[in-house]
């Protein structure tokens, strides 16, 4: 995208040039001409401060003095600030948290009027509550309790969970807050333990809403029934959702292995992909393409092996990422038909020589027109080993 100053456009280009031209009422004049690199690509567009350029390659940032005649700025207007009215509600800081066993978490709690103005910055003497919202289709609390210094404690041997807390003033004003608690690695879920007890409207079957602490599972996901096992199952009543990523865990998470069972739908013409998110890495059984693959970014990343899927079977699917000292790293993955021992081979073994050091586990699928299901199954996280 050119950017267009002082009657010159800063032309970046895809192989890696940054072209100065004078346009013309029908033709452009190239004033300069500028190679930032080899085997690299300009991103976006420039952008101009106070008379530098800057432009953005995938190896690179650039700055560039340009020529300019002096630059006038006017005085910014004095606005004066209202003051602050009757306060009507309490602000906490953060609004959201997300604690792991074990840990704790400490909260800022000031008023503000119906503007948004702050009243007062430290309010005392609040009272916290559990707290679920009327509208709320999971009726669901945060396994965490208040202690009297106002901190919110996750116990050693708390449950994965999500809810939200409520702050009352001694005035009666209040507030809310939401948070996740988290359990360390390892991580099991076969969801045995989820209770149908929702009807899908559509479709006529019974379901369990996602765990509430993973991120993004909500309209994606539901736990059913499937040959008379509880399982995670892509949901079909949003076509937004056909292609679906979920993070059931911190981002900060590294040197773990990821296991879960995995089935598609269809037929020999026609099946889904499901998928483990691990360190950043997307380990994917390419259904239709009768692939397992490996990417990160695909334009920079991306390689796969043979394997043939047959829908309606369960395969194993099991990968870990070793980072080596000098940076570099090598994703692996392995997939077997359930029904047959562990392989001692990986299936697939990437190397990349600037390794992904952190990631949050994910679970990603992809139904092509929701119209052939994925399922999930005994999904594990571990330390490696």
């Amino acid at each position: 995208t050119p950017l267009y100053v002082d009657g010159l456009l800063y032309c970046p280009m895809l192989d890696g040039k940054l072209m100065v031209v004078k346009p013309g009422e029908k033709s452009g004049e190239v004033v300069q001409e500028i190679k930032l690199g080899e085997n690299v690509q300009c991103l976006g567009a420039p952008t101009v401060c106070d008379g530098t350029l800057y432009v953005t390659t995938t190896k690179g940032f650039y700055a560039f003095t340009i020529p300019n005649k002096g630059i006038k700025v006017d005085t910014a207007p004095v606005v004066e600030m209202p003051k602050a009215g009757k306060a009507v509600a309490l602000q906490i800081i953060p609004a959201e948290t997300v604690i792991m066993t074990g840990h704790k978490q400490s909260f800022r709690v000031r008023s503000v009027d119906a503007a948004g103005f702050l009243v007062n910055p430290d309010v005392k003497g609040v009272k916290w509550e559990s707290f679920i919202p009327p509208t709320a289709k999971v009726k669901a609390t945060m396994d965490g309790k208040f202690n009297d210094e106002g901190q919110l404690v996750v116990a050693p041997d708390a449950k994965s969970s999500a809810g939200a807390f409520k702050a009352t003033a001694p005035d009666g004003t209040f507030g809310t807050i939401r948070g996740r608690a988290l359990r360390n690695l390892p991580l099991v879920e076969n969801f045995d333990g989820y209770e149908l007890k929702d009807e899908q409207p559509t479709e006529k079957v019974m379901f369990s809403y996602p765990p509430l602490p993973w991120i993004g599972a909500r309209f994606k996901f539901d736990v059913r029934e499937n040959a008379g096992n509880k399982v995670f199952a892509k949901t079909f009543d949003r076509l937004l959702f056909q292609r679906a990523t979920v993070f059931v865990a911190p981002s900060n998470l590294s040197n773990y292995t990821m296991q879960a069972d995995v089935m598609t739908d269809g037929s020999a013409r026609s099946k889904s992909d499901i998928g483990l998110i691990n360190q950043r890495y997307l380990i994917c059984l390419r259904g239709n393409a009768s692939k397992l693959e490996v990417s990160s970014n695909p334009e920079r990343l991306k390689q796969e092996v043979p394997f043939k899927a047959v829908a309606g079977t369960w395969y194993t699917l099991k990968t870990k990422v070793d980072v080596t000292k000098d940076g570099g790293g090598v994703i692996m993955a392995k997939i077997w038909d359930k029904a047959q021992p562990e392989p001692s081979a990986w299936t697939i073994e990437v190397k990349v020589p600037r390794a992904h050091k952190n990631g949050s586990p994910g679970i990603f699928a992809l139904t092509p027109m929701n119209q052939k299901r994925v399922y999930l199954d005994n999904l594990s996280v571990t330390p490696n080993k």
